[in-house]
């Protein structure tokens, strides 16, 4: 009887969701922001190695060179 008792209450509407939505969203974004301090964008590990891709092959003469002109002599 309890069971029928719970499917049968109506739901509070918060802000127009319902309180189930409102909980379950609730429960989603507090993990999301518990990983989100967790993560540190810019802590590489000490055994990272990265590999360097160098092109020394010429640019084709129909592709734009955008090279700056010469600096002031103030520089």
């Amino acid at each position: 009887m309890h069971v029928l008792q719970e499917i049968n209450r109506p739901l509070q509407k918060i802000h127009g969701y319902y309180q189930g939505d409102v909980d379950s969203i609730t429960k989603r974004v507090k993990k999301k922001i518990f990983k989100h301090k967790k993560w540190d964008p810019w802590d590489v590990p000490e055994d990272y190695e990265c590999k360097v891709i160098e092109n020394d092959r010429p640019i084709p003469k129909h592709v734009p060179q955008h090279r700056p002109g010469p600096l002031p002599e103030e520089f």
